[in-house]
């Protein structure tokens, strides 16, 4: 209770002082992580949810972003590292909660009717639910399919180094996420993950999307014409698709590369043969072994190399960005980790227990 307590406190007073938190940002910064960390840790009964976890690391991925907005020589690099950990938590999120449904002792997610119960498996619906109860069977099956084939299956194509792969793959990573806040109180975790995703998109992906007036009332744009004249090719070299061709609307901004759509599109049509050839069968999924989880992990972490390599190769070498790599390579492997006692942690049926992983995993956390 101290440590909250005194959190409370801090977070009040810092309120206040906004000048002082400006100037030494970093070190309020630390200082709240170290305050959330020792309630989490030291209290564990009064913070048993993953969310609560989710925000320490989510804070430990934002230290790489912030690094990489700092303008020094090692910010692109820190950058990138910053986006892959953003995509290596927002798969983790994903992946596992989407296996605990589709593998779990509840039948509801493997009939694809949870939507229907859903005020009888979550423990905060919301009202949306009900009216779900009401709703013909068949949309309701497919939209929970859908929610389990993008959480499930397409997550780890957000750790493709490639844009066009990871971009459509993020893009509906965030339509589940706003799915499952529709139906359940799901707390701070829909900020983290919604956040987490907003990072892995590139900066052409958001010049598309916003305007640049709101990016430079959030202090994403700059308004100096030389520099935004700079950050403009940067975009259009990071927009550029395989084919190496990038579109520019009638005010300059950077379009999503054709292959954006084309494989968004792809996804949708792959789901739609999927849940056609279940609907043949039933409509009832069948409980998969835990050999399904551990090679869609494995996909998952074989992606994630390739990115981290690709990332490595193009930061170069220096000082600072082998003391980048090393931070970015640790906490990707604490996440591996964890990533193994969340899959151990749900028995057999998901993964055979493995004491030795189990305590490097709890000397990682």
């Amino acid at each position: 209770a101290v440590p909250a307590l005194f959190g409370a406190v801090l977070a009040g007073s810092l309120v206040i002082a906004v000048e002082f938190c400006e100037r030494y940002a970093g070190f309020i910064f630390a200082l709240m992580w170290g305050i959330y960390f020792c309630c989490v840790d030291l209290a564990p009964a009064l913070y048993p949810w993953r969310e609560d976890h989710l925000v320490l690391e989510a804070g430990i991925v934002g230290v790489f972003l912030l690094n990489g907005s700092s303008g020094t020589s090692g910010a692109k690099h820190a950058q990138g590292i910053g986006r892959f950990l953003a995509a290596w938590l927002l798969f983790r999120a994903s992946f596992v909660c989407a296996g605990e449904r589709l593998i779990g002792p509840c039948d509801a997610w493997r009939d694809l009717t949870a939507f229907q119960e859903m005020q009888e498996l979550e423990p905060l619906p919301l009202p949306l639910p009900w009216f779900f109860q009401y709703a013909p069977r068949l949309p309701v099956q497919a939209l929970c399919g859908l929610k389990l084939f993008i959480q499930f299956l397409l997550s780890p194509l957000v750790l493709a180094p490639v844009s066009f792969l990871s971009a459509p793959a993020v893009v509906l990573q965030i339509f589940a996420v706003l799915m499952d806040s529709a139906f359940a109180n799901k707390g701070c975790a829909v900020l983290v993950m919604l956040t987490m995703a907003s990072a892995v998109l590139d900066d052409s992906f958001h010049g598309s999307l916003w305007s640049e007036g709101l990016l430079q009332s959030w202090g994403c744009a700059v308004s100096d014409r030389e520099d935004s004249g700079a950050e403009t090719e940067e975009q259009t070299q990071d927009a550029s698709d395989s084919n190496g061709k990038v579109q520019n609307d009638s005010n300059g901004k950077v379009k999503s590369p054709p292959a954006f759509w084309r494989v968004l599109i792809f996804f949708i049509y792959a789901y739609g043969a999927l849940f056609a050839a279940f609907a043949r069968t039933g409509m009832t999924l069948p409980k998969p072994s835990w050999e399904l989880p551990v090679c869609v992990a494995a996909l998952a972490v074989l992606l994630a190399l390739w990115k981290f390599v690709s990332v490595v190769i193009a930061g170069g070498c220096g000082a600072q960005r082998t003391v980048l790599v090393f931070g970015g390579w640790a906490v990707w492997s604490a996440g591996l980790l964890l990533l193994v006692v969340d899959l151990q942690s749900q028995g057999p049926h998901f993964m055979p227990a493995s004491p030795t992983l189990a305590r490097a995993a709890q000397a990682a956390i």
